[in-house]
């Protein structure tokens, strides 16, 4: 005999908003654009910071470094932007930023 079941309520289920993630893996090459062996680790903390003063310019939350990569998080800023059209244009936008800034 199957007896009597109660429900069971459940919490609501808060909707997790939509992120757009950037990584960036920054490369400096000896001899490249004066870039000198013993400067490197020096270069790569000058190259990391603009990285993350980029993403943060343009509405990004720099996660992490860790070595030569950065995480990025980008969330959308309007009820507009999260149905996907603008979401990639941030993240987009901050990577041509670094490229640029980082250019010698």
């Amino acid at each position: 005999p199957v007896r009597g079941r109660t429900a069971v309520r459940t919490a609501p289920v808060a909707e997790r908003p939509h992120l757009s993630v950037l990584l960036v893996q920054n490369r400096l090459t000896p001899g490249h654009n004066g870039f000198r062996p013993e400067a490197m680790d020096e270069d790569f903390e000058h190259l990391n910071a603009v990285t993350r003063q980029q993403i943060e310019r343009l509405g990004g939350e720099p996660v992490a470094t860790i070595g030569a990569v950065t995480l990025g998080l980008f969330r959308p800023c309007s009820a507009a932007a999260d149905d996907g059209t603008r979401r990639g244009e941030e993240p987009a936008a901050a990577l041509r930023a670094v490229r640029s800034a980082a250019a010698i």
